[in-house]
């Protein structure tokens, strides 16, 4: 056997029993996931950190094989078969194309799921609480403004200038004006918040 072929069958093996039985593939899709999201979705980060990850569980775990549910080819019915796992080791762990291997894992966060959906939802209403606050402190640096130019203005006066360019100008933000004027709080413009980037769905590499 060549180091191609040597290359080929143990990444073949490693992978198989990986996916062994349905829960396992699925543990590995969930500790896939969670390495993705951790890593803001990025592809090649993911992939190789993931590759790491399932280089040394090979390398430094004792695997025992296993009995695993299998359907019986050309029946509904379902057998018990024991399976081996491959015998991986820190010297012939090279011959593995891990890379290959975490790419499989990894296709499960290519799609559209429920999980990603959330989080970039979860981007959108943080970023809107954040506006909304920038556009409240803008208001009341505005409130500010009018203050400064003119300090013979009631409270009321202030609101109806204010309104001129901002219709959800309201009292509260001229009495926060006040209450900074009086306590000498800078007097520098709100910096505008920059908006969260959606997260991208996995970008395989070799699939």
């Amino acid at each position: 056997m060549d180091g191609f072929e040597a290359s080929e069958h143990l990444t073949t093996a490693v992978m198989n029993w990986l996916a062994r039985s349905y829960e396992s593939m699925r543990e590995w899709q969930r500790i896939g996931k969670e390495i993705f999201f951790s890593l803001n979705g990025q592809s090649d980060v993911a992939r190789n950190r993931l590759a790491s990850v399932i280089r040394k569980h090979f390398v430094e775990t004792t695997l025992a094989p296993e009995e695993v549910r299998r359907w019986r080819e050309g029946s509904n019915e379902q057998v018990v078969m024991k399976v081996s796992p491959p015998k991986i080791s820190a010297s012939n762990s090279a011959f593995v194309d891990w890379g290959y291997v975490a790419d499989y894992i990894l296709l499960a966060c290519a799609a559209v799921s429920a999980d990603l959906e959330e989080e970039n939802q979860r981007r959108v209403d943080e970023f809107r609480q954040v506006v909304e606050s920038y556009e409240i402190r803008v208001a009341v640096f505005e409130a500010r403004m009018i203050i400064r130019q003119n300090r013979d203005l009631t409270d009321d006066e202030v609101v109806k200038r204010l309104k001129e360019g901002n219709r959800k100008a309201a009292l509260a933000h001229v009495k926060e004006a006040r209450r900074a004027e009086r306590n000498g709080v800078r007097f520098t413009p709100p910096k505008p918040p920059a908006a969260s980037s959606p997260m991208p769905r996995y970008t395989p590499y070799y699939f």
